[in-house]
């Protein structure tokens, strides 16, 4: 019997859990394995609304998590793309619609454009979530006494010598408190590229849901950084992603009251530090026992473009692969490492070019990045949308929605009347 260790209770140890187990109990090649999750009673996650990428929705998918699951039993909302407000310039906008063709590209452009879902949009296969964390955890502790190869010990680890599993996942956040343990802990910084650190952060319920209540992640440029606005099913989840050497309170709390309509005290806002970079190595062996990173304490870019989770997702499969003798230590590393430096690019060339020139803005624009670098969490497509968007050159003019497509789209529905009827029910 081999055992395996998962310490940490974050999104990346719920869903590394709930991974292994129900793995365990599909593949023969697992069966002997058993799991241990270890972490302190009193953990808490601060519930900031997750919002995905359709990679990590086909995820929990794959774990019986479908998108009516997410919408209704973690109180969560569609997510077609994103929209960038002032990220090109003071007044501008653009769309990055999710989507891997030319065909489902501009209808789900088209959908955020006029906020219209049409009858058959949870079809779609390209399209994302807006999730509310701490109901993740709440649905996953119903689910977890299922299992009957869990283990769950409410403790802190201190010292891994203390860990005698075959295998050791540490979901541990920034801190990589057990990776630190077992290897020399270097850590590729990028904050030459990527020098936000913070995320003030708020959450609010609907004041108007049939104008906030959308299908899609609202960026909207700041002074010196940007905001997300991800609706979820009963609130709106608030961020201000920073470099932490700015005070952006007042800012913050004016964009808020715009934005819901009501008095904010900066008592109401809560603040995450963040650590930009990764790990050189994210799985090792020492003696018998391997070690694996996963989640927060293996990389991070920054939120924008929601990559965070996506590289959670990537972790986990690939310590799937690994178990199952499908990949090496050396491919785990390489994987994971080529997937986080290719995307860099692709998330600053979202301030590269952009024509807000203060203080904060301009640090990028002597950033070298490579148009249309390849990567595999976005598509082609998704470098031609925010390069035009950015208004710079693109490989290909963006696709046009037909007249058919354009005809059907007009005869759904808003999102919020969609979803308050609960059409996806049906």
């Amino acid at each position: 019997m081999k055992s395996i260790a998962v310490i940490g209770a974050g999104t990346s140890g719920y869903l590394a859990v709930l991974f292994l187990c129900r793995k365990i109990i599909k593949s023969k090649k697992l069966r002997g394995y058993t799991v241990e999750w270890i972490f302190p009673g009193t953990g808490k996650t601060i519930g900031v609304g997750e919002a995905t990428t359709n990679h990590v929705q086909d995820f929990l998918d794959d774990l019986g998590i479908d998108k009516r699951e997410v919408i209704t039993a973690l109180k969560g909302n569609l997510k077609l793309g994103l929209k960038f407000v002032n990220f090109n310039r003071p007044g501008g906008e653009f769309i990055h619609p999710f989507g891997d063709d030319e065909i489902s590209a501009p209808k789900l452009e088209y959908m955020i454009r006029h906020n219209l879902v049409t009858d058959d949009v949870l079809s779609y296969d390209s399209i994302a979530t807006h999730f509310d964390v701490s109901m993740l955890r709440s649905y996953l502790d119903g689910i977890f006494p299922q299992f009957d190869n869990l283990k769950i010990t409410n403790d802190t680890v201190t010292d891994v010598k203390d860990l005698g599993h075959d295998i050791v996942v540490d979901c541990t956040g920034f801190n990589r408190h057990i990776m630190s343990q077992v290897t020399d802990d270097r850590v590729k910084t990028i904050t030459d590229k990527i020098p936000n650190n913070r995320a003030t952060i708020f959450r609010s319920p609907y004041t108007v849901p049939d104008q906030q209540r959308l299908a899609y992640t609202t960026c909207t440029g700041m002074d010196y950084g940007w905001c997300w606005n991800i609706p979820l099913r009963e609130e709106i989840s608030f961020g201000y992603v920073h470099d932490g050497s700015y005070n952006v309170t007042n800012e913050f709390i004016e964009h808020l009251q715009e934005t819901i309509h009501r008095p904010v005290s900066p008592t109401d806002l809560q603040t995450l530090e963040m650590k930009t970079g990764r790990g050189e190595e994210h799985i090792v062996r020492r003696g018998s026992q391997v070690f694996v990173s996963i989640g927060l304490s293996s990389c991070f870019i920054e939120p924008l473009e929601s990559t965070g989770l996506h590289f959670v997702v990537d972790g986990i499969r690939y310590l799937g692969k690994y178990l199952q003798k499908k990949i090496t230590i050396d491919e785990f590393n390489t994987r994971m490492n080529t997937s986080f430096d290719s995307v860099i690019d692709f998330v600053v060339a979202h301030y590269k070019f952009s024509e807000n020139t203060n203080e904060y803005w301009s640090k990028y624009k002597s950033i070298d990045i490579q148009h249309h670098k390849p990567n595999n969490i976005f598509p082609p497509l998704s470098w031609n949308y925010v390069l035009k968007g950015m208004n710079e050159p693109t490989r290909v003019d963006l696709p046009g929605l037909s007249i058919p497509d354009m005809v059907q789209i007009k005869k759904g529905t808003t999102y919020n009347k969609w979803i308050e009827n609960e059409s996806f029910a049906r």
